[in-house]
C-alpha cells in the first residue's frame, strides 16, 4: 500500500489508525474492499500501482483503498501489486467494486450552482454575470473526484437531460473536471481551452494534482 494523503488534523493518531489497521489486516478482507475502494485518475506514469489507461491520451486510472478515520476524516492509499498477495478479491473484482463505489459518489452539476453551493451566490454572481455553459465533475467528498468522468451512465443522462450527445472535457485537476457542450464550440477554440488548461496548470495547480495539458473531446 501506498499512503499518500491525510485529510485528518491529528496525523499522528492517524499513523497510529493505519498500523492497528494494517495489523489486524482488516484492510485485507472482502468485506471492508467492498465498502472502501475506489478509483483515481493521474498524470500516465512509471509508478508501479494497479492501474490502467484511460480513453483520455495521457491519463490513467488506479485503485485506491480510503480509509475512515475518527470525525469524518480519511485517509487514502495506492493499491500497488504487492496487495493482492493477502486480499480477499481478485483484480478483476476489485475495478468491479472501486467502478460501482466510484460511481455512487459521483454528480455533474453546472458550475454556477457548484459555485453558488459551496461559496455562495454573492461570489457564483461576480464569477458569473452571464450564463456560463461549464458544469462540474466530481463526487461527493470533492477529493479524487475527476474520477467521475468514467460514469457513463451519469453522463448519458446528462446528455439526454440537456440534449447534448458530444462535450469537451477539461481536466482541472485530480478533484474535478469540467465539460461543456461540444456543439457550442468552434474547433479553433479547441486550441484556446487547451492553451488555458496548460495556463492553469503552469500557475493554480500543484504538478501532483496535474492530469494532462489538453482538453479532450468525448462522446456521451
Amino acid at each position: 500500500m501506498k499512503f499518500e494523503n491525510v485529510s485528518i488534523k491529528n496525523l499522528e493518531s492517524a499513523e497510529k489508525y493505519v498500523e492497528k489497521l494494517m495489523q489486524s489486516e482488516k484492510i485485507f478482507q472482502k468485506e471492508y474492499v467492498e465498502e472502501h475502494i475506489f478509483i483515481g485518475l493521474q498524470r500516465s506514469g512509471q509508478e508501479e500501482i494497479e492501474k490502467q489507461n484511460t480513453e483520455f491520451d495521457g491519463i490513467e486510472k488506479y485503485l485506491y483503498i480510503r480509509i475512515n478515520t475518527e470525525g469524518g476524516a480519511f485517509i487514502t492509499a495506492k493499491v500497488n501489486q504487492s496487495y493482492w498477495e493477502k486480499a480477499e478479491v481478485s483484480v478483476q473484482e476489485a475495478w468491479s467494486l472501486a467502478k460501482k463505489n466510484t460511481n455512487k459518489e459521483s454528480f455533474v452539476m453546472g458550475l454556477a450552482e457548484y459555485i453558488t453551493k459551496k461559496y455562495g451566490k454573492d461570489m457564483a454572481t461576480m464569477l458569473f454575470p452571464n450564463q456560463t455553459p461549464f458544469y462540474v465533475v466530481t463526487n461527493k467528498s470533492e477529493y479524487k473526484g475527476a474520477s467521475a468522468i468514467l460514469n457513463k451512465k451519469m453522463l448519458s443522462e446528462f446528455g439526454r437531460k440537456y440534449n447534448i450527445n458530444k462535450v469537451v472535457v477539461i481536466p482541472s485537476s485530480i478533484h474535478e473536471m469540467l465539460i461543456l457542450s461540444a456543439d457550442i464550440l468552434e474547433l479553433e477554440r479547441m486550441e484556446e481551452l487547451t492553451k488555458m488548461v496548460q495556463d492553469v496548470n503552469a500557475n493554480e495547480v500543484l504538478v501532483r494534482e496535474q492530469l494532462s495539458d489538453r482538453a479532450y473531446i468525448l462522446d456521451i
